[in-house]
């Protein structure tokens, strides 16, 4: 299975924010969306990093001020981004090396999506479910 296959089963939007906007701002939107994660570009709209709600977290114990600080300063830019062409099983093995729980897939520079760890467990989950299936109807 591809990675193609799994972003065809979640929606299309893909929520980003800018490297130079702020924490509260990435807090408001990532609220608003009810999501946990937000692609952050510069901009260009160039890819530049991920920012989680964990990463926010850990800025808030460490700063008091954490709503005002910038995006830019508190995103992880060490990410690695995968193909939507890429083998679900090669890129899973890769997150949990890694330590990702999501990933963004990127094509000719353009982010078409993130994938979590979930969404691949998922995938992989309902190709057993229906390899169960078709081997129960030949019996």
């Amino acid at each position: 299975m591809k990675i193609e296959q799994v972003l065809a089963t979640k929606s299309g939007q893909v929520i980003q924010i800018q490297d130079s906007q702020t924490i509260k701002e990435a807090v408001l939107l990532l609220a608003r969306e009810n999501i946990t994660t937000l692609v952050v570009t510069n901009a260009e709209g160039k890819l530049v990093g991920i920012l989680t709600e964990h990463q926010i977290i850990e800025q808030a114990a460490a700063h008091e001020k954490v709503f005002a600080m910038i995006v830019g300063e508190v995103m992880r830019t060490d990410m690695i981004s995968v193909s939507p062409k890429d083998d679900l099983f090669s890129v899973a093995q890769l997150m949990t090396e890694k330590e990702f729980r999501l990933l963004p897939v990127v094509e000719k520079g353009v982010v078409l999506g993130i994938v979590s760890i979930y969404d691949l467990v998922k995938a992989q989950r309902d190709d057993y479910s229906g390899q169960v299936d078709n081997l129960s109807m030949q019996v």
